[in-house]
């Protein structure tokens, strides 16, 4: 009576066999139903994530939807697993076939079973958030890193007027140094027209200073120096598109030094300074400012140094005040050890680590799960003159499967929700940056998260190999009935 209670599970099964397959077909069309729930509802909330973004106002406190769409996407990889699960597992069971003695025999078993669904979803899950923090961890790192150089536009920018001599000496000490005159707001005409302007005008060396700051192509600025206007006595400039919509007529000045300099659209420009300035822009060259006919002449006032060790120069420079220099090291530091950015950067690596080991949880408990019935398998099949070093062998067709998957639909997953909802997410916030910094899949990391897994899986199977290497065949032969 008391095996018969144990082993009752409490479902009825239909004695005939049409009356089964009609409860299978319905349990299946249930099971489809549910799959199609859960990518529905996770192609929904990386839409809304995506249209609204997660520092949307339009709703008090936390929107749950919106915070459970990185869930909802790995629930919808876990579906896409178990749906594709079978396929592999035919190609072991093949490969088993034709595997002679006991390793063909135990992978085939375990090959032909299904996967526990359970154990794959909270692995997989903790992988996936493990997988998805890391990554957004590296990409506001680099982004940081990105943001530095708009912030600063190079290595050291000093705000204030810099002599020859000094230019000079850190020119002489290897540096590339980029003098240049930068006026927030001018007066520029257009015709009729009269708008405000953001001024800034640099000489030859800020091409070399924009591609040293990450600037892909520098070549219209490299242009600008060597360019003529076709107006005789106008200065070339670029300007930014508002500029170039009012200019119908090409005429156009600027008004600097309480004299207006005719002025040239030659182009529309593209390289701007938006991290360090508003627009929109007049971008001239120094040397044609510089030479014009003002009524009170102006002065370079800010200048830009790349190199190894410029910081260290520029400090070295007594004429140049402390508080107009701004560095790339200095505004990067203050950036990471801020309050809000590096409390949100902090609690975002103490997540990972949390899930991270949430998921040697997770298997931990998938190994748990299934030692009892290991225990009874390595005893029918010792029973059958199997020896016993074959154990480590039965444990590891049965956890490598479903770990092999969770790792490659947790890593998956945390990809696809960083590359998905990463947009969304407000990282030019904690990044510094004027953008969205682009995602950094490091791979490294990735690998590192899989390794990990991988000890945790050969630490499990060591310990099944433990505890069963010192059963007696005695022992054994009763394990089946007692267990």
């Amino acid at each position: 009576a008391v095996w018969a209670r144990r082993t009752w599970t409490g479902r009825r099964e239909a004695a005939n066999r049409q009356d089964r397959a009609k409860v299978r077909k319905a349990r299946a069309g249930r099971r489809l139903t549910l799959d199609a729930l859960a990518v529905v509802l996770a192609a929904v909330g990386v839409v809304t994530v995506r249209g609204r973004g997660v520092l949307q106002t339009q709703t008090s406190g936390i929107d749950p939807f919106l915070a459970a769409a990185p869930v909802l996407v790995a629930l919808a990889v876990v579906v896409v697993i178990v749906r594709l699960y079978p396929l592999p597992m035919r190609l072991i069971q093949a490969l088993a076939r034709r595997t002679r003695g006991v390793a063909g025999v135990i992978t085939l078993a375990k090959a032909r079973q299904g996967i526990a669904v359970l154990p794959l979803l909270s692995l997989t899950l903790a992988i996936a958030v493990a997988v998805s923090g890391g990554l957004l961890v590296s990409t506001v790192r680099a982004g940081q890193e990105d943001a530095s150089w708009q912030r600063v536009g190079a290595e050291v920018r000093i705000d204030a007027e810099v002599s020859d001599a000094d230019v000079e000496a850190l020119r002489d000490q290897g540096l590339t140094v980029s003098r240049g005159l930068y006026l927030p707001i001018v007066t520029f005409a257009l015709g009729s027209e009269y708008a405000e302007a953001t001024l800034v005008a640099m000489d030859d060396s800020w091409a070399d200073i924009l591609e040293g700051a990450g600037v892909a192509d520098a070549s219209e600025v490299r242009a600008l120096s060597a360019a003529t206007a076709q107006e005789p006595g106008a200065m070339p400039v670029l300007a930014s598109q508002e500029f170039i919509d009012i200019d119908v007529y090409g005429r156009s000045e600027v008004f600097v030094g309480r004299s207006y300099i005719p002025t040239e659209i030659i182009a529309l420009a593209t390289v701007t300074p938006d991290g360090w300035a508003s627009g929109p822009y007049v971008i001239a060259p120094l040397d044609a400012i510089l030479s014009a006919e003002l009524t009170d002449p102006v002065l370079p006032n800010i200048a830009f140094v790349n190199g190894p060790g410029a910081a260290e120069a520029v400090a070295a420079l007594e004429s140049v005040p402390a508080d107009a220099v701004t560095t790339r090291a200095g505004w990067l530091a203050a950036v990471q050890d801020s309050a809000l950015i590096g409390g949100v950067e902090f609690a975002m690596v103490l997540a990972v680590a949390a899930i991270a080991i949430l998921a040697a949880v997770g298997l931990l408990v998938t190994v748990l799960r299934g030692v009892r019935e290991r225990g009874r398998a390595l005893s029918m099949l010792r029973t059958q003159g199997m020896g016993a070093g074959w154990g480590w062998w039965l444990a590891f067709t049965e956890l490598a499967p479903p770990v092999v998957a969770a790792v490659l639909g947790g890593a998956g997953a945390g990809v696809l929700i960083v590359l998905l909802l990463g947009g969304s997410l407000g990282l030019e916030v904690l990044s510094g940056g004027i953008t969205t910094p682009p995602i950094d899949v490091s791979w490294q990391f990735m690998a590192a998260v899989g390794a990990g897994v991988v000890v945790l899986l050969v630490i499990a199977v060591a310990v099944e190999v433990i505890a069963h290497r010192r059963d007696r065949l005695s022992d054994v032969l009763r394990y089946g009935e007692t267990r």
